[in-house]
């Protein structure tokens, strides 16, 4: 179950896009993501978790919108790890604002690390 954090400044990145983002990345991340052939790996956007939070007045050298993707770490991932974050970042690029993109504005980081998910 992917974690996604997503870091804005409200003043810069509206709740619109926000809402836009949050209905369109769990797809998003569920097609990049998800490992064929591996059943622990597949995704639906259901598996998708998003967190949205502002920046804070303590915050020091953050950038307007900034997408943290935490996946499970599999070997068909990591081999693989720069054209799906490419891929990620292509298809962001599709529906965001044209004056975030291209301009140093945002990211996206897809971070795999060692992790086990139970419901309690």
């Amino acid at each position: 179950m992917p974690l996604v954090t997503i870091k804005r400044n409200p003043d810069q990145i509206s709740d619109q896009i926000i809402k836009n983002l949050t209905n369109i990345l769990p797809s998003i991340i569920a097609d990049t993501l998800s490992v064929a052939g591996n059943k622990e790996a597949q995704l639906t956007k259901d598996d998708i978790e998003i967190s949205v939070t502002e920046h804070g007045h303590l915050d020091v050298n953050v950038l307007p919108l900034q997408i943290a993707i935490f996946a499970n770490d599999y070997p068909e991932r990591k081999a693989t790890l720069k054209e799906r974050t490419d891929e990620i970042a292509r298809r962001l690029q599709e529906i965001l604002p044209t004056d975030l993109v291209g301009k140093q504005k945002a990211f996206v980081w897809v971070l795999l690390v060692p992790g086990e998910f139970k419901m309690i």
